[in-house]
């Protein structure tokens, strides 16, 4: 099987002409956003911590430096640092029975980092829709490959995981569909301890591979540091393609799926 909620969600799933939109309902009213101190699940790699101090530095800069192509190179190498140790961890399960699915936009950088086949991608438009405490997600743009029930393994490559929402959504959207997976993987460089917890404690079948924890939410659910800075800030802004001049360099430009 793909997924079992281990208790039911308040959710729904409806059909707005060619979108899906899944409404949490009051799933998320009394989320978390912050995780005690005493509580926080260490980040052993001290390495991966200095390089999301340095994502951080650059997230916290005024909001048009994602603008400047030097700038949004930084970021999007460390983001590859990252990301590499859940690369090396992918290509030990990679085959011809993975499916991966790429969350536009922010993962569609994400996607162009992993070794993956072009013809084995599923890739949708995710869109969190957030009033006051009440989220939901509107899916978009579906592209399946043909033969997508032949897959029995699911790899979402994600930015970040802030609740945990999009991921939840496309899962219950895909069950919906009747698109089952024996064993479903999530590749995410950033993710709140609290939106890791919510995934395990309502799905099973389901391998988190994260490289950082975060432990704070503002209150548009955007993940934060300490002293109210942001811990990556707007991700989907940080990800745009880079200029053609940065292809060697930014070897992952030229595999985007926008490219």
């Amino acid at each position: 099987m793909m997924i079992n909620t281990s208790k039911p969600l308040n959710f729904c799933i409806k059909q707005e002409n060619k979108a899906t939109f899944v409404d949490f309902k009051t799933t998320f009213a009394g989320f978390p956003k912050t995780i005690a101190r005493e509580k926080h699940w260490q980040n052993q790699d001290k390495k991966l911590v200095e390089i999301g101090q340095k994502i951080t530095q650059l997230a916290n800069l005024p909001a048009i430096s994602c603008q400047d192509p030097q700038l949004s190179y930084q970021y999007q190498k460390y983001l590859y640092q990252l990301c590499r140790p859940l690369i090396a961890k992918y290509r030990e399960y990679n085959d011809k029975q993975v499916l991966n699915v790429v969350i536009k936009r922010g993962a569609i950088l994400i996607n162009a980092y992993f070794p993956i086949n072009k013809n084995q991608v599923l890739s949708v438009i995710g869109k969190r829709v957030k009033n006051q405490n009440f989220l939901g997600v509107r899916f978009s743009d579906w592209q399946m490959p043909k033969n997508i029930s032949q897959y029995k393994i699911l790899s979402i490559q994600e930015d970040c995981i802030a609740t945990g929402d999009t991921i939840a959504g496309l899962l219950l959207v895909l069950q919906q569909k009747g698109l089952l997976f024996d064993k479903i993987i999530v590749n995410c460089p950033v993710a709140t301890q609290q939106g890791v917890q919510f995934l395990e404690k309502n799905f099973k079948n389901l391998q988190l591979n994260i490289s950082l924890y975060a432990y704070q939410l503002n209150n548009d659910f955007y993940i934060m540091r300490d002293n109210n800075r942001f811990f990556v800030g707007d991700m989907g802004e940080w990800s745009k393609i880079s200029p053609k001049s940065y292809n060697k360099k930014a070897f992952w430009n030229k595999k985007r799926l926008d490219y």
